[in-house]
């Protein structure tokens, strides 16, 4: 629920879908999400995560890993309005 709490208003419902995703889904997720940081800006992530779940499919933990992309999409975005 940290994605919800923390996504921009207008990535709240992908945000949704993801914890959704990660409570139920058996298959891996990849996923980017605009988050607010606590500088008062906001930062893009790319998220990585795998569910493990016990015989009864009730989820056991979380796998994954969040990575911060937001220098990479600045760069992409600079380097399409360079062209």
């Amino acid at each position: 629920d940290v994605y919800i709490q923390y996504a921009l208003d207008e990535d709240k419902p992908l945000a949704r879908r993801l914890v959704e995703h990660i409570r139920q889904a058996v298959t891996p997720l990849v996923e980017v999400l605009r988050i607010r940081h606590e500088s008062g800006g906001s930062r893009v992530l790319k998220i990585r995560a795998t569910v493990t779940h016990d015989e009864s499919g009730e989820p056991l933990k979380v796998l994954g890993v969040d990575m911060d992309i937001t220098a990479a999409r600045l760069a992409e975005s600079q380097l399409q309005e360079s062209r």
